[in-house]
């Protein structure tokens, strides 16, 4: 994790230099160094740049739904390695939203976010919601 950590952090140097600042590409970069900082463990920092992300998201790319669902799961699953099952529970139901909304017949994202979900509740002990 540590090559993609340097090359994603070098990447948004050159993106924060850049005029006009791609947002949209900015917040791809922030999610994929969040995800290698949650693999590693570094959940604070790794939750930070996934906030930072699905911020941005949100405001910007209010077309591409799919991409602010991937960042809502990457999110939760992030906060379910920080024991914060709750707000990862409301995260995965709203990816899980999109995702049966926006793009349906991507079947193998939607199954993943029913897992992660329905493993949230199980570790809550929530087996009948599961």
């Amino acid at each position: 994790w540590s090559e993609a950590k340097r090359l994603l952090r070098e990447c948004l140097t050159i993106r924060d230099k850049l005029s006009p600042v791609d947002e949209v590409s900015r917040a791809d970069t922030f999610h994929e160094l969040g995800r290698c900082l949650s693999n590693e463990g570094d959940l604070v920092q790794a939750e930070h740049l996934l906030r930072q992300s699905l911020s941005v998201k949100r405001r910007v790319c209010t077309n591409d739904k799919a991409s602010i669902a991937t960042t809502l799961h990457e999110l939760g699953l992030c906060l379910m390695k920080s024991n914060k099952l709750d707000e990862a529970q409301a995260l995965m139901r709203e990816a899980l939203d999109i995702r049966r909304t926006a793009c349906p017949d991507n079947k193998g994202k939607i199954a993943g976010t029913l897992h992660e979900l329905g493993r949230s509740l199980t570790t809550q002990g929530r087996l009948e919601d599961a």
